[in-house]
């Protein structure tokens, strides 16, 4: 505990802030909300090589004067799970957990190997990797064990915070951590005029692909943080009112035309190191002849550019739930060693047909943007690595995200489904 309080005043040292921003559903904004989620954490491996003292430190704090208790589950880049456990909270609290310490009292030797990653890309394991979800309870009144469900309240309390240290090298930085906000949703038509103009989201869609099959839609009261929530909201403020559900209607089905991640990455020098860390809400693959599903091949397209507009296009393999990329993997080759380079890269997805589909496949997203309906979030982790800890430093940013514009569905297949009335 001492040395959670002492990173905490490190990361002070460091001053790393963050602006607050406004409101808007379907973004991971700095406002409270009801479940609290970590997209990653990474903590050093007890003797592996390099001797780093990585570690993830989470706050969540209770801003809304109520009592409650929050289950935390450790899963791992493969969303499977690892630990859980409860942890009760009192009005105004503040619960510091560090992973280092969730890992190595509640991970048992199975989980431990499945959160191995190799983070230096030696071939060695050094690091564990994962994610972490926060699903909060309060309940009405003075209920406390053995509560029904309708007595269940979402108040919208919780904020959550992130930091990433190595006290060892002198290292520390920190981010907000995204809060889900309680969004139910509404049966009735669509009213840009009424109080559901706010915040109602009907289009808590996540996919979750598995092998053989093409991903299933479901549904969700909590704010999600894909294309499709973000685009609705933008239209919302325009006043503008989106044509979505359901799937199979006499009207076309609309999606976002694109979505992207705009990280920015930034090496001191050749010491230096910038990992991405993207965090998605489903293993991810590629479509093959016959519509086969690869659960372990999934690479994107990207845009690279630097700071003087040089361009170049690259890829990168973004197979799981939480996935790292090392920027100098991707960075052309001409442009490393060098001196101090940055720049920034777009990721991103398309809406556009191809022609996968077959007759077993039984919901017919057989275009190549089911990645539009996925949530995704992003961080880009910059650190610099002197000879002594004075010259060492950490930064930690979210990656900014956009949407485009709303696009009726055209794919000629789809549109022939519907009219058969499947």
């Amino acid at each position: 505990m001492k040395k959670f309080f002492l990173a905490i005043a490190v990361v002070a040292v460091v001053g790393f802030m963050a602006a607050p921003s406004q409101a808007l559903v379907g973004m991971p904004d700095d406002v409270p909300g009801t479940d609290v989620l970590l997209p990653f954490f990474i903590v050093s491996m007890d003797g592996a090589p390099g001797n780093r003292g990585d570690n993830t430190l989470v706050t969540i704090t209770e801003v809304k004067q109520y009592a409650g208790f929050f289950h935390w589950t450790i899963w791992d880049k493969k969303s499977r799970h690892v630990a859980d456990g409860d942890q009760p909270y009192t009005p105004f609290d503040v619960v510091p957990l560090s992973l280092y310490a969730l890992i190595t009292t509640q991970v048992g030797a199975g989980g431990l190997a499945d959160l191995e990653v190799d983070l230096d890309g030696d071939g060695i394991m050094d690091h564990y990797m994962g994610y972490m979800t926060f699903e909060n309870y309060v309940y009405k009144g003075t209920c406390v064990e053995g509560c029904p469900a309708s007595e269940r309240i979402f108040p919208d309390n919780l904020i959550g915070h992130v930091y990433v240290v190595d006290l060892l090298r002198g290292q520390a930085a920190g981010t907000t951590i995204p809060a889900r906000e309680y969004t139910p949703r509404d049966t009735t038509p669509w009213d840009c005029n009424g109080w559901q103009y706010t915040q109602n989201t009907a289009i808590g869609l996540e996919y979750v692909p598995v092998v053989g099959n093409l991903p299933i839609p479901y549904f969700t009261d909590f704010e999600v943080f894909n294309a499709f929530a973000y685009r609705t909201s933008k239209m919302r403020e325009e006043g503008d009112c989106p044509v979505l559900l359901p799937l199979f209607d006499d009207e076309l089905v609309g999606v976002p035309s694109y979505f992207r991640l705009l990280p920015r990455y930034f090496l001191y020098d050749a010491n230096a190191s910038n990992h991405i860390f993207v965090w998605t809400s489903g293993n991810w693959g590629s479509f093959f002849e016959g519509g086969q599903f690869d659960p372990d091949r999934y690479n994107v397209v990207i845009d690279i550019f630097d700071e003087t507009e040089r361009w170049r296009s690259g890829q990168i393999n973004i197979p799981y739930e939480v996935n790292f990329v090392d920027v100098k993997d991707i960075l052309p080759s001409s442009w490393l060693p060098g001196p101090s380079i940055g720049g920034w890269l777009n990721i991103e997805w398309d809406y556009h047909c191809v022609n996968t589909w077959t007759p077993e496949f039984e919901y017919p997203w057989v275009f190549d943007a089911v990645p539009l309906a996925a949530e995704w979030l992003a961080y880009s982790w910059q650190r610099a690595d002197g000879p002594f800890p004075g010259l060492n430093w950490a930064a930690l940013f979210d990656v900014h995200r956009d949407v485009g514009t709303w696009t009726d569905v055209t794919c000629g297949i789809l549109d022939e489904i519907i009219s058969d009335g499947q």
